[in-house]
């Protein structure tokens, strides 16, 4: 019994080797289906998972917003930042027209419909907002940076972004030029002083108004402190001159005309002062009825001690420093009236031919300087004004591609996969219609 066991055993275990073996040499005999299969599988795949992938990509540029005040939401002139000021329609509208022939999307409307600005908002940000959030309590956050996020290719969405930083610079970029001096023939030697002077003030005031009054000039090599030197020693020297020479000697054009331009300005300096004293008469009744404020409040610690304060009235103070204020301005257009009664006393006369010659040389003389120290004060400016605000916006990040498929390798090693076993498939049904024909067709 025992010996027939054995050899039932024997041979169940050889019959296991034979299928392996016979399992082997139909691989071996059809190895070329295996590997054909395969290979068409794997292209398959990785071409499949090509064109997946780019359906699901997206063309991303990241604009960085640098201005005081865009931590605020505002953009650089105090207004709501939206992103339609950073990104407008206009710009996209501009691109399509430029770019229509290799943009995929060829209706315009769709193609701005699926360009999307998104506010980027940090991770550790949005942590704080949803920790916040769970609190009940409320954490702003305004971006300073956004992606343009497009299906065109890098090309377009770059196109966009370098619009929409343009655009932005030209829109929020100031532009300020002092218009050059120029005088009327016919004008009094007066009038042209006061214009002379107007102009003076125009130039020192936007000189001021520049943070960086030691700003050099790349291509001019010289700052607005140069400038105002020299408009200070024009004012002080050639100007002076200039006045001292026609106020000395007395000279007019048109003394009656400069008569009645004279009453005409004492007349609306001393309405001016009227209204200055008006003023300075209503805050005065308001200062002696308004009283400071008086707070109690307990210190603790103390036994609880009862203690009265006078508040710091910032309201108070106000009122205080507008009324001296204008009591300083009605002095200031009291002394402007009274020089102009002094000068208007003093009997003007006409220039001799020699005088009119001398004076026109001085006031050639001046409005050239001038007009020299406007054009170098324009040029300095728009080179200030253009490194200053050349970084309130820009592109932060170069232009990338992500997508939401997978790596090509999965594609090629599902590829793989299935190419196998389609492939051993094959080969068995291959091997079975051998057997069938072997032994059907006797």
């Amino acid at each position: 019994m025992n010996q027939l066991d054995e050899r039932k055993n024997y041979y169940i275990e050889d019959e296991s080797e034979l299928d392996l073996l016979d399992l082997v040499r139909t691989l071996i005999k059809h190895k070329g289906t295996v590997i054909l299969c395969t290979v068409i599988f794997m292209v398959i795949s990785v071409i499949g998972g090509y064109f997946y992938n780019k359906s699901k990509s997206v063309t991303t540029a990241v604009l960085t917003l640098n201005y005081p005040g865009r931590e605020n939401g505002k953009t650089p002139d105090g207004g709501l930042l939206t992103s339609e000021e950073i990104v407008p329609i206009d710009v996209l509208n501009s691109v399509y027209q430029k770019y229509k022939d290799e943009i995929k999307e060829k209706d315009s409307k769709k193609f701005i419909e699926n360009t999307e600005l998104v506010w980027m908002v940090p991770s550790h940000i949005q942590k704080r907002i949803k920790d916040a959030a769970e609190k009940g309590e409320k954490y702003i956050y305004i971006p300073t940076d956004f992606a343009i996020e497009s299906k065109e290719n890098a090309k377009i969405v770059n196109a966009i972004a370098l619009e929409a930083v343009d655009q932005f610079i030209k829109r929020y970029r100031p532009y300020y030029e002092i218009k050059p001096l120029e005088l009327n023939p016919d004008y009094d030697y007066s009038v042209d002083y006061e214009l002379i002077n107007d102009k003076i003030s125009v130039l020192r005031t936007l000189i001021n108004d520049r943070e960086k009054k030691r700003f050099v000039s790349n291509k001019l090599g010289f700052s607005f402190d140069k400038i105002l030197r020299d408009l200070n020693s024009l004012e002080k020297i050639e100007v002076q001159d200039y006045y001292s020479y026609y106020t000395g000697h007395h000279l007019s054009l048109d003394a009656k005309t400069r008569e009645i331009r004279y009453k005409t300005d004492i007349q609306a300096l001393n309405y001016e002062k009227d209204g200055l004293k008006l003023k300075s008469a209503i805050i005065k009744k308001m200062i002696d009825e308004y009283k400071p404020s008086e707070n109690n409040f307990v210190v603790t610690g103390l036994g609880e001690v009862d203690k009265k304060v006078t508040q710091n009235d910032e309201y108070y103070g106000k009122m205080i420093e507008q009324y001296l204020q204008l009591n300083k301005e009605v002095v200031e257009v009291d002394v402007k009236i009274k020089k102009l009664e002094n000068e208007l006393k003093v009997e003007f006369n006409y220039p001799t031919e020699v005088q009119k010659k001398e004076m026109q040389e001085k006031l050639s003389i001046i409005v050239k300087m001038i007009n020299n120290l406007i054009s170098e004060t324009n040029q300095l400016n728009d080179e200030y004004i253009r490194e200053r605000y050349s970084n309130m916006i820009s592109i932060s990040s170069p232009v990338v591609v992500t997508t939401t498929g997978k790596p090509l390798y999965m594609y090629l090693a599902v590829g793989i996969a299935l190419g196998l076993c389609f492939g051993i498939f094959m080969a068995f049904i291959a091997e079975l219609k051998e057997d069938y024909r072997k032994r059907y067709s006797k």
